[in-house]
């Protein structure tokens, strides 16, 4: 609880982007889209693997092996 007390919000906007339902890879989804997932990435630390872009199981984006490990 200590730490949480301190922690202050940091709020961060971004471009936003047309429907991606249906993008199955990296490089067709919009600039900005890609540019959000780059900035998580930075702020957390890690590489983002999976993305998904809509509400059917095949609108998944595999952007790595260790997601299937």
């Amino acid at each position: 609880m200590n730490v949480l007390g301190r922690a202050q919000p940091v709020y961060k906007e971004f471009e936003g982007w047309d429907k991606t339902a249906g993008v199955r890879r990296y490089k067709d989804l919009p600039a900005s889209a890609k540019d959000y997932v780059r900035a998580l990435e930075d702020m957390l630390g890690v590489e983002i693997a999976i993305v998904s872009t809509g509400p059917a199981e095949e609108d998944t984006i595999i952007r790595s092996k260790l997601a299937l490990d």
